[in-house]
């Protein structure tokens, strides 16, 4: 029994003694490397020291440093020098131990030696029986690897081969596959690169076979979809029609999958798999915001409006700030031309500011086209009547501020460009808007204008999931008659949840300073940083900053005149957004502080 019990306490000791030798990881670092940046280095480093930031997120355990581990990132380290061309690269790890703290410093410390480089780049076709020499030729991407003596490196090589695969492979040529041969001179470091390409046999389009189609006419979605039998296979105008066929709106997934034909050859079939969406749709919401306050929406959509991919939608919400919102939203696609949509919206709404009351009724023809999976663009012809009731009782009253009912019309340009990683919560990418507008063509109207508003808006992926956002808005507004009066419920107004956060809703005014009410302004400026960064699972934190003001001139932008506001706020990532609460205060301003309750970023 006691040889036993002996037995046994051995077995447990040496991991005892593991547990007690951990040394705390303090820090990673790297020395000599002048040609990628360390914050690439540690992205394939699984050796990872707390930063300044990670130590205030006391709650979390301090990495241990282990051997195998820093045997792993040497490797690593290799790799991703080998693939940028410095082939002959050296490196070892350098620990500073401290014994009294129970400590780890580690530095990789690296020699990148010369870099190799390129001395010849060629192609090899691979002849078939469906060799066409000069078409061949033209299918070849036109961009060379890399002028000569340029640094070899793995990313440009593989990006050429994907690219001379997808020329192919649009051209009919669907087993196209190329392959990379080098010959390396260790002794001068230059490279031949040759890439091998064999296109095999070509394709054309066969038939289209469907599943799960019942309410939507074939005929349609087979006009749609647009792939043509006899005409030569193109992967790209596969995806395409699996965006047309999905944007129509009326099935709740739709995949377009190709099948070569096993009684026909050179022949690809297509197989259309669906489940369609029910022609009537009603969604109710309720929620609350510390802006808004309680806020609901109904929202009735009907598919297939008049048969063919119309569709009608039927829109109500009411909150604190918008008492009244209904609009009738009846979309027409492909009107003239493919991606061009055709909208008529009618509406009426009601909206409460500081000083006035604004009651619209109008309606809007749009012309839309989507130009890419990135841009759009659109052109509307608005009609409006705008009914403003002054709701001030002070002795600020204001000449500006000029009840009645007006009457507007005239067009707007919209430009957009989205090019994010994530619509919800990007973390890599950038969007760009402009909407232009001129009030005052077609109808009469006593306040003519020309507007303009900018926005553009930055995600900048940093470290360990943090991420950097930034925006800056630019508002223009001018009369075009001699009146020199602008609509003021067209103007400019900043402040609230989606703008200064260190203001109310719409109190920052071209008049702050001198008057409660809020009269707008004809010139705005706008910018926002914001650092999120994770703290547990879904829930993340963020630091943020805002600058911007109004001014009563059509063209003025004073840069020393900003208002500042800086914050803190915390996100909980949901499928339909991030429930966000944000608390701001201004800065050299009477300090009052801002909480705020909402859906989504504010940018």
């Amino acid at each position: 029994m006691i040889k036993k019990f002996i037995l046994i306490i051995s077995l447990f000791l040496p991991f005892s003694s593991s547990a007690q030798e951990e040394y705390k990881l303090k820090k990673v670092d790297f020395k000599g490397n002048n040609h990628i940046k360390s914050s690439e280095l540690k992205n394939v480093t699984s050796l990872k020291a707390k930063n300044v930031f990670g130590k205030l997120q006391f709650w979390k355990k301090s990495s241990t440093y282990q051997e195998e581990l820093a045997v792993k990132d040497l490797d690593n380290l290799h790799k991703i020098y080998q693939s940028q061309g410095y082939i002959d690269v050296k490196i070892r790890d350098s620990l500073v131990v401290d014994e009294k703290k129970m400590s780890v410093r580690v530095y990789f410390i690296i020699s990148e030696n010369s870099p190799t480089r390129i001395k010849s780049f060629a192609w090899e076709i691979e002849k078939s029986d469906s060799f066409e020499e000069k078409n061949i030729l033209k299918i070849l991407p036109k961009q060379k690897l890399a002028k000569t003596n340029d640094i070899f490196t793995d990313k440009a090589i593989y990006n050429l081969m994907e690219s001379a695969q997808n020329s192919f492979r649009n051209q009919g040529y669907v087993y196209a596959q190329t392959k990379a041969l080098f010959k390396i001179d260790t002794t001068n470091k230059t490279v031949d690169v040759k890439i091998k390409v064999s296109q095999g046999d070509k394709y054309v389009n066969g038939k289209i076979s469907f599943e799960g189609l019942k309410q939507v006419s074939k005929k349609l979605l087979s006009k749609r979809i647009n792939l043509k039998s006899g005409d030569v296979f193109s992967a790209e105008k596969l995806n395409e029609a699996q965006s047309r066929a999905f944007n129509m709106q009326l099935f709740k997934y739709i995949t377009i999958s190709p099948e070569k034909d096993s009684t026909q050859p050179h022949i690809i079939d297509y197989k259309v798999k669906l489940e369609e969406l029910n022609k009537w749709d009603l969604n109710l919401g309720l929620g609350y915001g510390t802006e808004d306050r309680i806020r609901a929406q109904i929202l009735l959509t009907k598919r297939a409006f008049l048969g063919g991919i119309r569709q009608l939608n039927l829109g109500i919400k009411t909150s604190y700030f918008e008492p009244i919102n209904m609009y009738l939203k009846f979309r027409q696609p492909n009107i003239f031309a493919d991606k061009i949509d055709f909208i008529w919206n009618p509406y009426y709404n009601k909206e409460r500011e500081r000083s006035y009351n604004v009651e619209r009724l109008g309606t809007n023809f749009t012309l839309e086209k989507k130009l890419n999976r990135k841009a759009s663009t659109f052109l509307t012809y608005n009609i409006e009547s705008s009914d403003v009731t002054i709701t001030l009782e002070s002795s600020d009253a204001n000449s500006e501020i000029i009840e009645g009912v007006r009457q507007k019309s005239g067009l707007i340009w919209g430009y957009q460009y989205r090019n994010v990683d994530n619509y919800f919560s990007p973390t890599s990418g950038w969007y760009a808007q402009s909407l232009t507008s001129y009030n005052g063509l077609g109808i009469k109207t006593d306040y003519p204008y020309f507007k303009l508003l900018l926005d553009g808006r930055t995600y900048q992926p940093l470290w360990r999931r943090w991420v950097f956002a930034s925006q800056l808005r630019m508002g223009y507004i001018a009369s075009t008659n001699k009146t020199n009066l602008t609509p003021i419920e067209d103007r400019f107004l900043l402040g609230g949840g989606n703008s200064i956060r260190a203001y109310q809703r719409n109190s920052i005014s071209a008049n702050t300073d001198k008057s409660s009410e809020t009269i707008g302004g004809n010139s705005m400026l706008e910018m926002s940083i914001e650092a999120r960064f994770p703290i547990y699972n879904a829930l993340e934190g963020v630091l943020l900053g805002d600058a911007g003001n109004v001014w009563a001139d059509s063209g003025q932008y004073r840069l020393n005149d900003l208002k500042y506001g800086f914050g803190i706020g915390l996100r909980y990532n949901t499928p339909i957004g991030p429930l966000r609460l944000d608390v701001a205060a201004p800065v050299w301003d009477t300090f009052k502080m801002q909480l705020y309750i909402t859906f989504g970023h504010a940018f």
